[in-house]
């Protein structure tokens, strides 16, 4: 564990870095689309959406092959499901 973090904070950095790259590809599909006003904001929610799905399942699939050494999940440590540390 680092330096006293936690599962639960660990968690939820692993959850919240692929939210982030998620929100960043939404703005740049925002820029980037020029598509009508009635259709703008279903691409940019499914854009967004497909990004972080993408990126984590990429990040997960880059950890497994590297051993993790990267972080792409923002921290390389991950949470210990065995025990009861406040229901994470």
């Amino acid at each position: 564990m680092l330096a006293g973090m936690g599962n639960i904070a660990i968690a939820r950095i692993r959850t919240y870095i692929p939210i982030g790259i998620g929100i960043i590809a939404g703005f740049l599909a925002d820029a980037g689309f020029i598509v009508s006003d009635d259709v703008r904001t279903s691409v940019i929610v499914a854009v967004t959406g497909v990004a972080v799905a993408a990126y984590w399942e990429l990040a997960r699939w880059l950890d497994g092959k590297l051993g993790g050494v990267f972080g792409f999940l923002g921290i390389k440590a991950t949470p210990d499901y065995s025990g009861d540390d406040g229901g994470v």
